[in-house]
């Protein structure tokens, strides 16, 4: 499988061995299909959202309960697992300026990247996505684009926003980011 960016649209390509190429874009929005009225397993969703996105547009089954194919880790266990391994670097928190332009940078250069917020009884994870970083009234920063899935407000759900439409102001200072710089053997 091999994916690029499509020149002056902002939009990632995913080019599958037998079938057309798909956007990033247009993958994510097929995620957001899923509703109130047709629910994944889990309560908290965004793990399944970002989990299958990463899986579709990197190859990366990271978040995929071993031996379990189509489950995956909680948000909780997502922020555990990032934050355990070798092959995911934490960037930072959201509070940094400095990290949020970071995250978005290493999104455009093509990673997977994360932010993740743990919370009981579940957390919340979104991905950052390809595109400029844009200024975030509620965070009075700028922030990277992202995508986010909310099962109990499929209407808050989005697959093209800033990451401060994801995380109120108050989860800020805990949010933290992470990309998939490795890509080696042991990585999975």
């Amino acid at each position: 499988m091999r994916w690029g960016w499509v020149a002056g649209t902002g939009l990632m390509l995913l080019v599958g061995l037998s079938g057309p190429a798909v956007s990033q874009e247009n993958l994510l929005h097929e995620f957001l299909q899923c509703t109130k009225e047709a629910p994944v397993a889990d309560r908290s969703p965004c793990n399944w959202f970002t989990a299958k996105a990463i899986q579709r547009l990197w190859g990366v089954k990271d978040f995929q309960r071993a031996g379990k194919p189509g489950e995956y880790l909680t948000a909780n266990e997502i922020a555990d697992f990032v934050a355990g391994s070798r092959c995911w670097e934490r960037l930072g928190t959201a509070a940094d300026d400095e990290t949020l332009e970071l995250a978005a940078r290493e999104a455009n250069a093509g990673l997977p990247v994360v932010a993740v917020y743990k919370a009981q009884p579940h957390g919340h994870v979104a991905l950052v996505t390809r595109g400029p970083v844009q200024h975030s009234g509620t965070w009075k920063s700028n922030v990277p684009m992202s995508a986010s899935f909310l099962l109990d407000d499929p209407q808050a759900s989005y697959v093209s926003g800033p990451l401060s439409k994801a995380f109120g102001p108050a989860k800020r200072p805990a949010v933290a980011l992470y990309a998939r710089t490795r890509f080696a053997p042991e990585c999975g």
